[in-house]
């Protein structure tokens, strides 16, 4: 739909968020559909940052699951950057049950 500069938008967001990247585009999306409904944005802030730890959550899970069968990126860099910090510090399984805990609370918001 908008060519080369479409292309290289693409490329930049599956490079920072993997497969995530979709989710990022329908978060976007939502947010559009706020702003052309006129829905007051106080409450739609607390769901759009539910919404970017959500984006945070998933990429590191999809990060997770390629590190336990060996693939590499599938989180996009974002991903890789925070499962690194994760299992570092708390190991593969601490770090599943983190990101387990972070999408419980995505979920309640």
């Amino acid at each position: 739909m908008c060519g080369q500069l479409g292309a290289h938008v693409a490329a930049l967001f599956f490079y920072f968020f993997g497969v995530v990247a979709y989710v990022v585009l329908g978060l976007c999306a939502l947010l559009a559909l706020a702003l052309m409904r006129s829905i007051k944005l106080v409450s739609v802030w607390d769901k759009i940052v539910a919404g970017i730890f959500f984006v945070i959550v998933a990429c590191s899970g999809v990060t997770l699951s390629a590190f336990i069968v060996q693939a590499d990126w599938s989180g996009g860099l974002l991903g890789n950057a925070v499962m690194s910090v994760l299992t570092k510090f708390f190991g593969a399984v601490g770090g599943g049950v983190l990101l387990l805990c972070g999408a419980w609370i995505c979920g309640c918001v």
